[in-house]
């Protein structure tokens, strides 16, 4: 065989056993990190028996477990749920000598949609002065509640029935000039509650929110023929003892936002639900807080149609001295990332945490994917948490336990994360 032939084979022969040798290095490497991940969780299974269970939760109802220092985003003690911060502009525009500042403020018993009006006497309705034969559900003994809105082109009525001594239920129609629909009939219990209430309502014809105003508030948002639950906006400390809602709808389809206020004098309410891009409602922000003062009777919002932006002008009656005000929503302050961060709630220093599952958080779904969980056991070293995923922590003296949210910026200055619920359980040994 020639050299040079003889020199190539030995030199193939060389870096073929080098290769081989690095695969089989590789191999023992790989089997060996695999085997110790291996030993790992069946160490860590074994001694599971051995870990005590904890959990923790967090309702916002406070800031008790918030460290407030640290914590940039905006906590609203109604609504009980954390947004971006609000930013908007509320202007006196003048003092009354009039009352409602002679503006043009609907008729609680003569409503009207073009040149047809529906009108409301002793329980009965007329249409354009004739009366109306009505459903069964407005004519019975029982009826502690009767009240109606306009729509774009229609009349929706809701009517409030004691069915016995512990429960009323709410029956819904909607009346189109020619006939009344049932939205929410007698066989139908959306609207079931312990608390007496009466209805408020808005939005387009096929588009629209009903609200049950009582202690415990119940609403649902009527989106082409379907009924979507919204009740949880409703609670006992928004609805401040219950109250007659009227809606404010701004926009069509994604683009939509809604205001509700109250017609019930003592109780003034602006509340603002949001959609993010959406179809559907993915927040809620009380403004009664922020804008009124002790002595405001009532506050009646209307559209501002001088103006494109989200302004409504506002008829503010502080014991019967009427003054006008301008509401102007800028959205929120949302073009630089900001956190939640709680404060340790892991009191056992004796025993260290083992292990740790984000279980449950309620954020409005456009927001999961641009928001961020962190764990820590010493609030200053963080590790990403997903939900419903399991976090390990190994080190010799973890036992504090912190949370973290992240919420990243936005280029859609009305949109926000809506965060009112973290559940976390918890291991320790």
């Amino acid at each position: 065989m020639p050299k040079r032939k003889k020199s190539r084979l030995i030199t193939f022969l060389i870096v073929l056993f080098i290769l081989i040798l690095l695969l089989a290095l590789g191999w023992w490497g790989f089997s060996k990190v695999k085997q110790q991940i291996e030993l790992k969780e069946k160490d860590r299974e074994e001694n599971f028996a051995d870990w005590i269970f904890g959990s923790f939760s967090d309702m916002f109802s406070g800031q008790g477990y918030v460290d407030i220092a640290r914590t940039t985003m905006k906590l609203n003690k109604i609504t009980t749920a954390y947004t971006f911060p609000v930013k908007y502009d509320w202007k006196k525009i003048k003092t009354c000598v009039e009352k409602n500042c002679g503006l043009n403020t609907e008729d609680e018993l003569k409503k009207c949609v073009g040149n047809n009006c529906l009108e409301k006497k002793d329980n009965e309705f007329y249409y354009n002065g004739k009366l109306l034969p009505l459903p069964k559900e407005f004519k019975v003994k029982n009826l502690i509640d009767l009240t109606f809105d306009t729509l774009k082109t229609k009349w929706i009525i809701g009517a409030v029935i004691k069915r016995n001594k512990d429960e009323y239920q709410g029956v819904v129609y909607v009346f189109n000039g020619q006939k009344f629909s049932a939205i929410v009939d007698e066989r139908n219990e959306s609207f079931i509650s312990k608390y007496p209430g009466t209805f408020g309502s808005g939005g387009d014809d096929d588009d629209f929110l009903i609200i049950y105003g009582a202690y415990q508030g119940l609403g649902y948002r009527y989106k082409d023929g379907e009924m979507i639950d919204l009740s949880n906006y409703f609670g006992i400390r928004q609805m401040n003892n219950g109250f007659r809602g009227k809606v404010i709808k701004i926009g069509r389809g994604d683009s939509t936002t809604w205001y509700i206020y109250s017609l019930t004098p003592g109780n003034p309410q602006l509340i603002k639900f949001w959609q993010n891009k959406t179809d559907n409602i993915e927040g809620s922000y009380s403004y009664n807080e922020e804008i009124f003062n002790p002595n405001t009777l009532q506050a009646i919002f209307q559209p501002d149609k001088n103006n494109e932006e989200l302004n409504l002008l506002s008829i503010i009656n502080d014991n019967n001295t009427y003054e006008l005000w301008q509401f102007t929503d800028i959205g929120f302050v949302n073009n630089f990332s900001k956190e939640v961060v709680s404060l340790n709630f892991y009191s056992n220093s004796a025993l260290d945490i083992k292990k740790v599952l984000l279980k449950n958080v309620w954020l409005n779904q456009s927001s999961l994917l641009a928001t961020d969980f962190y764990i820590s056991t010493d609030g200053l070293n963080w590790q990403e948490a997903s939900i419903n995923q399991e976090s390990f922590f190994d080190g010799p003296r973890d036992n504090s336990l912190f949370w973290k949210a992240l919420f990243k910026p936005a280029a859609n200055r009305y949109y926000s994360p809506n965060f009112d619920f973290l559940g976390i359980d918890y291991f320790y040994k």
